[in-house]
């Protein structure tokens, strides 16, 4: 069962197939892989480079988004007036990318739901260990110094956020 998951995210990824799936990942079972996390136990004990395992948790999060994305489609569908932006930056109302001044980055956010030209919803996807206060923090510095709009990537538009709307995380295995 396990060897089918990975051989399908593997072709789907990458264009492999069954054989060239990890020896190690062909011994497990359905009983020790409960969820990504547990999937990527094994893999840490292998020697990775810094690179493999950044490489690694930046997969297990694209799979992560998927997953949520595919639920946002369900709660908000496109037939009744929901648009779904994906990986939308805070800007300010001339749709300019606004930087924190603490960090100097910009906020990108995962996920922004919008309805009748206001963002409704903002969801930020994670691991359920990950931390996010530094990222949620940088969000609210840059809110409170106008970065309260995001941009349509497909039509050029400009949505604001109302005050009362705040970015959740969702935490996924």
């Amino acid at each position: 069962m396990i060897e089918a998951f990975v051989a399908e995210i593997a072709k789907k990824e990458i264009g492999s197939s069954l054989k060239d799936i990890p020896i190690f990942v062909k011994d497990l079972n359905a009983t020790v892989v409960l969820n990504y996390a547990e999937a990527d136990k094994p893999l840490y004990k292998q020697e990775m480079s810094k690179k493999d395992i950044i490489d690694l948790n930046r997969k297990n999060g694209d799979l992560r988004e998927e997953q949520v994305y595919e639920r946002l489609k369900e709660m908000y569908p496109e037939q009744q007036g929901y648009k779904i932006i994906r990986e939308a930056y805070l800007r300010d109302a001339e749709g300019n990318i606004v930087k924190d001044d603490v960090t100097g980055q910009a906020r990108r956010i995962d996920f922004v739901v919008v309805k009748d030209g206001v963002v409704i919803d903002s969801i930020e996807v994670t691991s359920e260990t990950a931390t996010k206060e530094a990222q949620l923090a940088k969000e609210q510095r840059i809110r409170e110094s106008g970065g309260n709009y995001i941009k349509d990537p497909e039509t050029g538009e400009i949505y604001e956020f109302s005050p009362q709307i705040q970015t959740h995380v969702w935490r996924l295995a």
